[in-house]
């Protein structure tokens, strides 16, 4: 009982003043309480477990160059002057506080990322149990949205690891966002402390993506929008919004300055979040309407249970009536669809994970419909029946994301859990879909007595960098078809500078130096020789000089 009440009050069922009482006779609220908290300690015993599962899973690309990203960052590099990327600075910090707290590898990373999500499994508990009218409603949202997370990440794709990417760990702070404006919002006269925090959690957001921003306005407006705020008039009404909302927003945005600004690198910052996208628009290819039938495909069939769930849960929650966490709920998913269309270079599948959390918390609010149905006394159900019909519905509704993280374990299970470097890696190798057989057969000659020392450069996956011990020597070390005339200069410049004692190009790779370097090309061929080809490239070793 003592830890039933620091945990909070909850919320009281509507349901349970009528069918409950029909059931089971009439229960006291503090007699209830520790069965519920420990079906909430259930949920998140369930969300650790499949955390779990997942921490020795292979890296993909992405994931690797990020990893690398945050090693660099812990040796003193500075992000975009000494290690480039299009991406903003959040996704780099992430990867090395998880670094730095639990190790620069896959158990590291993934670790980081289950500890990051826990903690967002705590605060849906702590935020939403006023905004579901069922007890267990709080402890099915972590399921629904970070169990649904980790199972939709795990469904057969074609471009690998969808895990620790910038649409999936961005739902942390947007919903903390959306939270506080909502508050914010409902309130006669909404209180600077949650304008600041909602604002605060914004520039976490952008720190992450600024693309992102849109859905954080459509937040703002509709918290501005809703009845009860003009009271003092609409000048100094929205003066008394905006203002700690915009001063919490430059809160993080400040600090991300204030670290270029000491590395002397403001230009770096400045160049890579607004030059570098006019100079990229219109001269870099589009991603191709097959990716875009690729991720709506991912999206309408992993996220089939939830949709549907959602829209029962949409129309069930305004009918109940008008909430601006709701409103704001849809408003997440519609401006956030539009922003995942409107990046027509990416249309990458994970880009849908920006909406498991909306996704999840209206899905909740549909099995609460579903379940308030059939609590009707026509139904004849008692409780332990409908409970029972219930959680095989929801697990056969779910199979397809549950089936995943199932055969992981199993997988896991074989390879005695990846205890021991030796069955970690044969686990990794084993693990559908990896890449880094392949990778360990190009780069297994770097680890050979006769191998020359020194630093490397791959034009092609870099798992050859994180698998190989060698770090990139150069800034722009991945991503060449997302440069620019003016970068193609620094990128021939840098790699003559660094004079790499290895090169290796995919035929991909070779093409793009081809049509925007061909100088690069050139000097290649006269500094180096070849070492070896395969079907998946070839490496170069520099000759001697002199």
């Amino acid at each position: 009982m003592k830890f039933s009440a620091a945990v909070g009050s909850l919320p009281a069922s509507r349901e349970s003043a009528s069918a409950e009482k029909g059931e089971a006779g009439a229960v006291s609220l503090a007699a209830i309480r520790p069965r519920l908290l420990r079906v909430e300690i259930l949920a998140l015993a369930i969300i650790v477990a499949i955390g779990l599962v997942h921490l020795p899973q292979p890296f993909h690309d992405d994931q690797t160059f990020f990893t690398l990203g945050g090693m660099k960052l812990s040796q003193g590099a500075v992000l975009y002057r000494d290690y480039w990327d299009i991406k903003q600075p959040g996704i780099f910090a992430f990867y090395w506080a998880g670094g730095k707290l639990f190790g620069f590898t896959e158990a590291g990373i993934h670790g980081f990322e289950l500890l990051y999500m826990f903690s967002l499994a705590i605060v849906l508990i702590a935020t939403l149990r006023n905004y579901f009218e069922q007890r267990w409603g709080p402890a099915l949202a972590v399921l629904l949205t970070v169990g649904f997370y980790y199972g939709v990440c795990g469904l057969p794709h074609q471009y690998g690891d969808y895990l620790t990417n910038v649409e999936g760990l961005v739902n942390f702070p947007m919903f903390l966002a959306l939270w506080f404006a909502s508050r914010a919002g409902e309130r006669d006269r909404p209180r600077w402390q949650n304008l600041f925090w909602s604002g605060v959690m914004g520039g976490a957001v952008l720190a992450l993506k600024l693309m992102f921003l849109p859905i954080l306005l459509c937040f703002w407006a509709a918290a501005f929008a809703f009845p009860g705020l003009h009271r003092h008039g609409m000048v100094r009404s929205a003066l008394r919004f905006a203002l700690p909302t915009a001063f919490g927003l430059a809160v993080p945005l400040a600090l991300v300055c204030a670290y270029f600004a000491w590395h002397h690198s403001l230009d770096a910052l400045y160049y890579t979040t607004f030059l570098w996208p006019i100079h990229a628009l219109g001269k870099l290819p589009h991603a191709g309407p097959g990716r875009l039938y690729e991720a709506l495909g991912f999206f309408f069939d992993g996220f089939a249970p939830l949709l549907g769930l959602g829209l029962v849960g949409t129309w069930w929650a305004l009918r109940q009536g008008r909430s601006l966490l709701t409103i704001n709920l849809l408003l997440w998913i519609f401006s956030g669809a539009l922003v995942i269309l409107v990046q027509v270079r990416s249309w990458w599948p994970y880009h849908f994970l920006l909406l498991v959390v909306p996704l999840g918390l209206l899905a909740t609010r549909g099995v609460e419909s579903l379940w308030s149905q059939l609590a009707h006394p026509e139904w004849g159900l008692r409780r332990p029946k409908r409970a029972a019909i219930f959680g095989l519905a929801l697990i056969l509704a779910f199979s397809p994301v549950i089936y995943p993280v199932v055969m992981d374990a199993l997988l896991l299970a074989r390879y005695r859990f990846a205890l021991t470097p030796a069955s970690r890696l044969a686990f990794q190798c084993r693990y559908p879909h990896s890449l880094y057989p392949a990778a360990l057969a190009e780069i297994g000659f770097l680890s050979q007595p006769g191998s020359l020392a020194g630093p490397i450069y791959v034009g092609g996956s870099p798992l050859y960098y994180f698998l190989s011990g060698r770090m990139p020597v150069i800034a722009l070390s991945y991503g060449l078809d997302d440069l620019v005339p003016e970068q193609w200069q620094d990128f021939h410049r840098q790699l003559v500078q660094a004079r790499p004692v290895y090169v290796f190009l995919l035929p991909e790779f070779a093409q793009w130096i081809q049509q925007s370097s061909p100088q690069t090309l050139r000097f290649i061929e006269v500094n180096y020789r070849m070492l070896h080809a395969s079907d998946t490239g070839t490496w170069y070793v520099a000759k001697p000089r002199g």
